[in-house]
């Protein structure tokens, strides 16, 4: 029963966790236009971009929003182009950001905007909003984290970053000091969600194997076939210290990439 619960649950997900929304939305704030910033601080009524990254999760109890927790990601097949909104996918996370960049355009700024396209950002950089259609963006994938069981998707969301014990402060003047590449920034939302679609299939850690020496697959499409704790790999030390760079890398792209779009898009 556990693990079925575990199963319902983790469509509920919260992409990178609130720190790490947060961390993005900081980065942004510290790289915008000082008449940009104050805009959107009038839209806001005084409120930061790392308060507005966490509101597009907290609504999801609101039933005026039902359905919107599918904008959050663009799964599609390894190997794959994006291919954008579709009639098997009308919900979509570049999608939804383009629409908004469109009232952008027309000096149509809006608070409800702001607040979904900063959480959407750090959603895009998350490598699992990219993921692979097949295991719902590692969301059906069991693992455990230092013993405890719980979903790959989870453990980008939330355990990589908060193991690290850091408030979203410190961790982005950690990340801020760190240097990137002036090319990094460039290009546009469906390059940069294919960018971190190239990133998800390094996620998946080696499977266990039976006692016939047979892989065990812990990514499953029903919950009939959910693998025992026992076959599901143990996430720890190894894991965080590999993919540790990835985390930092992503989160201050994703701060910075927003604070181009917000100041190309809002300034006078």
């Amino acid at each position: 029963m556990k693990i079925l619960l575990l199963l319902f649950a983790c469509e509920l997900l919260l992409a990178w966790g609130k720190t790490g929304h947060r961390v993005v939305g900081e980065i942004a704030e510290r790289n915008l236009e000082p008449e940009v910033q104050e805009k959107i601080r009038r839209v806001l009524d005084g409120g930061s971009l790392a308060e507005a990254s966490t509101w597009a999760d907290e609504i999801r109890s609101d039933s005026r929003y039902d359905g919107w927790g599918k904008f959050h990601y663009s799964n599609y097949f390894k190997n794959s182009r994006y291919q954008g909104k579709n009639k098997k996918a009308p919900y979509d996370i570049v999608s939804k950001m383009q629409e908004i960049e469109t009232r952008w355009r027309g000096d149509e700024l809006r608070a409800e905007d702001i607040r979904l396209y900063v959480h959407f950002m750090g959603d895009l950089h998350q490598p699992l909003h990219a993921g692979s259609a097949k295991d719902s963006g590692g969301n059906r994938c069991f693992v455990k984290w230092f013993g405890e069981s719980t979903n790959l998707h989870r453990v980008w969301d939330e355990h990589l970053i908060d193991s690290q014990k850091l408030s979203f402060t410190e961790w982005s003047n950690f990340l801020l000091n760190r240097d990137l590449d002036k090319d990094s920034l460039q290009g546009d939302l469906v390059e940069w969600i294919e960018e971190s679609h190239g990133y998800y299939p390094t996620v998946y850690p080696s499977a266990k194997k039976d006692a016939k020496g047979k892989d065990i697959n812990y990514c499953v499409i029903s919950s009939l076939s959910v693998p025992a704790e026992k076959y599901q790999p143990n996430l720890g030390y190894d894991y965080s210290y590999e993919h540790m760079p990835l985390v930092k890398r992503q989160l201050l792209l994703a701060g910075k990439r927003l604070a181009k779009k917000l100041n190309e898009s809002l300034r006078d």
